[in-house]
């Protein structure tokens, strides 16, 4: 199975977070010899199923499977199980990628069809990144702000560590090592000056990109740093499009009408409410 999982323990349990990746599409994904990997992964989610055990998919968004946009979503809705759709320009020079890189474009009307799909049934099950779309519109509309992320502050969650001890960045940003925890703490490292300059790079391009956005401060600018095409392109390469265009559409099918209104702000009061025990009017 291709997979990634994660697990925390305590005294009492173990907790295991297990992330299937899938993309329902034959002969892509391969083993080291050479044998497709589709039918094995498939009888192993079959598998966790039948053992009651919780799983979330990860499904790549490229040139194999946007053609088959619909069909895709009807496995993941069949599946019901939390998802994360991740669109994919390039790839490692190592790796042969004809027939998988696509257009920026394609890749947004994909998105765009999936989620008219996802939004007709109901929103179910949670898929990412449109449930974070869905959550930035209606905070643009009902002018709500979010605070922007800071790097300096939040640090990163994943940096990777070599078998050397060599720590390092995501694969995309130069310099990609920031140093070596066998010749130095790991708290000096993140405190030296190729990581803070790195942090500085960050700041930049979303100072660049996101200033002008109609959606700043219902977006937060995490999603610079969530796409490593970020710091390749030196723009916000897929919210930045897509946001108005799901606004857009959710505008034409009347989404934001008298009730929305309505319930967005019970919602708010009672959030309010149960959050701080105050009360809100309007």
């Amino acid at each position: 199975m291709s997979c990634a999982m994660s697990t925390s323990t305590s005294s009492k349990n173990l907790e295991s977070n297990l992330g299937v990746s899938v993309d329902f599409s034959e002969g892509v994904r391969l083993t080291a010899g050479g044998r497709p990997t589709e039918a094995a992964v498939r009888a192993n989610m079959r598998r966790l199923q039948d053992r009651g055990l919780p799983f979330s998919i990860i499904t790549v968004l490229a040139a194999h499977t946007i053609s088959q946009i619909r069909q895709i979503f009807e496995e993941i809705a069949r599946l019901n199980k939390p998802t994360r759709l991740l669109p994919l320009f390039s790839g490692p020079a190592t790796r042969p990628m004809d027939g998988v890189t696509v257009a920026k474009s394609d890749i947004l009307d994909a998105m765009m069809v999936f989620f008219d799909l996802w939004i007709s049934a109901g929103m179910t099950p949670r898929v990412d990144p449109l449930d974070q779309y869905m959550r930035t519109v209606i905070l643009k509309r009902l002018g709500l702000e979010r605070p922007t992320q800071d790097r300096a502050l939040l640090g990163n969650d994943v940096l990777e560590i070599d078998r050397d001890g060599t720590l390092s960045h995501e694969a995309y940003r130069k310099p990609r090592d920031l140093g070596n925890i066998t010749e130095r703490p790991i708290a000096d490292i993140i405190d030296g000056s190729t990581y803070r300059n790195l942090i500085t790079e960050e700041k930049r391009l979303k100072e660049s990109v996101c200033t002008q956005c109609a959606f700043l401060g219902a977006c937060d600018t995490s999603p610079i740093a969530r796409h490593f095409d970020s710091y390749l392109l030196q723009d916000c390469p897929i919210d930045k499009y897509l946001l108005p265009r799901i606004e857009a559409h959710l505008e034409s099918r009347g989404f934001f009408d008298d009730n929305f209104t309505a319930t967005a702000h019970d919602v708010t009061a009672t959030h309010v409410a149960e959050a701080f025990g105050a009360t809100v009017s309007y």
